[in-house]
């Protein structure tokens, strides 16, 4: 059996991906083996895990970007999310923190909002790359309060991070990663907010963005999915065993050090998942179409 990832390894994807075969082939008693096809925000690996037989044999790790971005925007992503798949469960739904350079004369989004319309246009917002989930939360941001920023797209999201930490770039939206945390610790960045519809746990003096004025949500999130027309059976036995997968305390760990904390996780069934994903995919729809992007 086959766990395809659209990430290179050692991505947050791939890691926790490979995680779930481990676990798997333990439960089930049979081998799952991990297949990288990086690229193209995960749509190489959606395409070919939508053209395979519906046995039970493929799944696929998806995430945001390539369930309910790409489609949007990519011709290359020739498959519509909604009717692909049988999605199996979420596996995370993780709040993104808005984060600043250390140096950057503002304390909370609100103080961010007014500096960007002071300035419009110099303030440079990193994103891991043209239509990630982050570059659209730029997008939702200026729809919703006006404020220009300057995006700024990097081939992922280290970079992105680095860029922030040297003071070449300004703000970004990431989880709250080990790695993140450790700049934050260090002085070298600032949590302004956050996109969850509640305060995180692990940062409770960070206000939402809706409690700072601006109504908008956005989440990184990761799924288990299998080809379309997977039969129930299967789909429900993969689901239960997730769920037991991720309740297990190493991977609560290891996702929390990925940003997720424990208080976000939530257990779907597949009926759940999939109107998920649906709700999804509108939402990000609405979003680009406002935004009138294309990417070529």
């Amino acid at each position: 059996m086959k766990i395809t990832i659209g990430f290179p390894p050692g991505t947050p994807p791939e890691t926790i991906g490979r995680m779930i075969a481990d676990r798997f082939s333990a439960l089930f008693g049979q081998n799952f083996l991990v297949d990288n096809r990086p690229g193209a925000t995960g749509t190489i690996a959606a395409t070919d895990v939508a053209r395979a037989p519906a046995d039970g044999y493929t799944l696929m790790v998806g995430v945001a970007a390539s369930l309910a971005v790409a489609p949007h925007l990519l011709q290359s992503a020739r498959y519509d999310p909604t009717t692909a798949f049988a999605p199996i469960g979420l596996i995370q739904q993780g709040p993104y923190f808005f984060i600043v350079r250390s140096d950057l004369p503002v304390s909370n989004l609100k103080e961010l909002i007014a500096y960007a319309r002071e300035h419009p246009g110099k303030l440079n917002f990193a994103t891991p790359g043209v239509g990630s989930v982050h570059h659209l939360t730029l997008e939702l941001l200026m729809q919703k309060t006006g404020a220009r920023f300057t995006h700024v797209p990097f081939q992922g999201g280290g970079q992105m991070v680095m860029e922030t930490v040297g003071g070449r770039t300004d703000v970004f939206v990431e989880a709250a990663s080990a790695t993140v945390v450790q700049y934050l610790k260090s002085g070298k960045l600032k949590f302004i907010g956050t996109t969850g519809a509640a305060r995180s746990a692990d940062f409770p003096d960070v206000a939402t963005a809706r409690e700072q004025g601006v109504d908008l949500e956005s989440y990184s999130w990761w799924g288990l999915l299998a080809p379309a027309g997977t039969p129930a059976p299967i789909v429900a036995s993969l689901n239960g065993a997730l769920n037991k997968v991720l309740a297990e305390p190493a991977m609560v760990e290891r996702l929390h050090n990925e940003g997720v904390p424990p208080d976000s996780r939530r257990a779907l069934t597949p009926e759940q998942f999939s109107e998920f994903i649906a709700g999804e995919y509108r939402r990000w729809g609405e979003v680009i179409k406002q935004a009138n992007l294309k990417v070529e």
